[in-house]
């Protein structure tokens, strides 16, 4: 009975090795409006390394500081107020 759990734990192993390696990769795109040694940023990067690390390279986060890919968005409805 040992042998038969066994067998197929190893057979059930290998077909999840070979399932995982059939994932796509992904690439994200993250904007963030601080500098590069901002404390947030610094953050930012230990989280995107980490993803990195625990999806084996998956998943692949480029970061974007100091607000390369634009600033913080203008809320519309609120910046009527200010203008009376």
């Amino acid at each position: 009975m040992k042998k038969i759990a066994f067998a197929s734990s190893l057979w059930l192993l290998a077909a999840g090795a070979a399932a995982a390696q059939d994932l796509p990769t992904e690439t994200i795109r993250y904007a963030n409006f601080m500098p590069a040694g901002f404390t947030t940023s610094v953050i930012d990067q230990f989280v995107v390394d980490e993803i990195a690390k625990r999806t084996d390279g998956a998943v692949k986060i480029e970061i974007f500081h100091g607000g390369a890919l634009g600033g913080p968005r203008r809320n519309d409805r609120a910046g009527w107020l200010w203008r009376g």
